[in-house]
């Protein structure tokens, strides 16, 4: 029955979990020991194949078994070992899967369902960029490095020829679904070069993107806090003009008198890195009356200029008295 089957995979698979790993230590142990490059391949051979056999005695695909056998080699303790051994045959290996999966790609397939085939590739390269590329911005990462991210692993990958196949294999999908599906995995990893070079030519336009993105969600954060900090003072908020050495020192004070303030700078890095802070400090000419009039300058309950500039100190203070005599 299918339950009898599904118990057999699971206590196949727990074995090669967890009895299959000791073994193939053990047998690397005494690999080491003779000192000898040949009895190390052989145990790597011995590992995949015997791993395999278990897995396919038990019902489920051999290139299940062969994945779960390079997991297993790459958890030991002679892993960068195997690795160094198993370096001279990897581009051979390489070609051997790259020309399964062109075999994979059934023309019949794409002669006589070449809309369905089309439709389901762009389709998983779209869902597995999207969601990938969704996960790694939720990560904090850049939006340029989140969109490669998601074209890069948004092609199906080799698991998916087992899983296809255990899936066919297990009446899960007919036939004709299953082939439909392979092909589809195969046309999308050979369409991994064209993803990643239209990763590459999206960097320049995402970093721009993103820049003036940031800024602008910035700028609007910041007035929200200050129309906020202005519209609740009722008359009770001071206003600090300048965050120079002596501004500082006002801020300081009025921290230590709990009183509400906010600061206007005309050096918008200065105001950018207090704000960063967490600083009430927003970039804003003073000198100017449309700036006074849009910032309600005139219900603070005290005004401390504090800028070292004569010249910008007596601007500010003219167009204070200006508008507000």
């Amino acid at each position: 029955s299918s339950t009898a089957a599904a118990a057999k995979a699971a206590i196949a698979l727990a074995a090669v979990e967890l009895a299959g790993k000791r073994v193939v230590d053990g047998l690397f142990f005494f690999a080491a020991r003779s000192k000898s490059q040949e009895a190390f391949l052989a145990v790597v051979l011995l590992a995949v194949l015997g791993i395999s056999s278990v897995t396919e005695a038990a019902g489920l695909p051999a290139a299940l078994g062969a994945l779960l056998a390079g997991a297993s080699l790459s958890e030991t303790r002679y892993r960068y070992q195997v690795e160094a051994d198993v370096a001279p045959f990897r581009g051979m290996l390489l070609g051997l899967f790259f020309a399964t999966v062109g075999f994979a790609i059934d023309p019949r397939v794409l002669i006589a369902r070449p809309g369905a085939a089309l439709a389901a590739t762009l389709g998983l390269i779209t869902a597995k960029a999207a969601t990938l590329a969704a996960v790694s911005l939720a990560a904090r990462k850049p939006l340029a490095a989140a969109l490669r991210t998601g074209l890069l692993l948004a092609p199906g990958g080799e698991f998916g020829f087992v899983a296809l196949g255990l899936a066919a294999s297990s009446g899960v999908i007919d036939a004709a679904t299953a082939n439909l599906l392979t092909t589809t995995t195969a046309l999308s990893m050979a369409l991994t070069p064209l993803l990643a070079k239209i990763g590459d030519a999206l960097q320049e336009p995402a970093d721009r993107f993103e820049e003036v993105w940031l800024r602008r969600t910035r700028r609007e954060r910041d007035d929200a806090a200050l129309n906020k900090a202005v519209s609740t003072s009722r008359g009770e908020l001071v206003v600090v003009v300048g965050y120079g050495r002596v501004g500082k020192v006002v801020c300081e004070l009025l921290d230590a008198k709990l009183q509400r303030y906010v600061v206007f700078d005309v050096d918008v890095r200065r105001a950018t890195d207090a704000r960063q802070k967490g600083k009430p400090v927003f970039f804003g000419d003073l000198g100017r009356s449309e700036v006074l009039e849009y910032f309600k300058v005139g219900a603070a309950r005290l005004v401390v200029v504090a800028i070292a500039d004569k010249r910008a100190t007596n601007r500010v203070v003219v167009a204070l008295r200006r508008l507000y005599p």
